[in-house]
């Protein structure tokens, strides 16, 4: 996480990895045997298992608070303030506080 704050992106999108069949990192998950699951149109993506996770629903929400604390943290916010038009409308003001709230508010309970 340190380092998203030493890089100072203007935004991030973190995810969990899904990796595509005759990939490197498919072929080395499944010769490794931490590739859980596998493409199919009914299924769910596969995804690389680590030695520290259960399943693939705590990926999703370690990634959805790091999200939280990127974007709550203070120098993001001030970025993000210091870009921000100065014309916003009511509009844009509650499509913003509705994102602060569901990502920020919201995540960090």
């Amino acid at each position: 996480m340190a380092f998203l704050f030493l890089a100072r992106p203007t935004v991030i999108n973190l995810g969990v990895l899904s990796p595509l069949p005759c990939t490197e990192v498919y072929d080395e998950a499944k010769a490794a045997g931490t590739l859980v699951g596998d493409w199919s149109v009914e299924g769910s993506p596969p995804f690389v298992k680590l030695p520290w996770i259960e399943d693939v629903s705590q990926l999703w929400e370690i990634s959805a608070k790091m999200d939280s604390r990127f974007y709550s943290h203070p120098l993001v916010l001030i970025g993000m303030l210091r870009h921000a038009p100065l014309t916003l409308n009511k509009r844009q003001l509650r499509a913003a506080w509705r994102f602060f709230k569901n990502k920020v508010l919201i995540m960090d309970r």
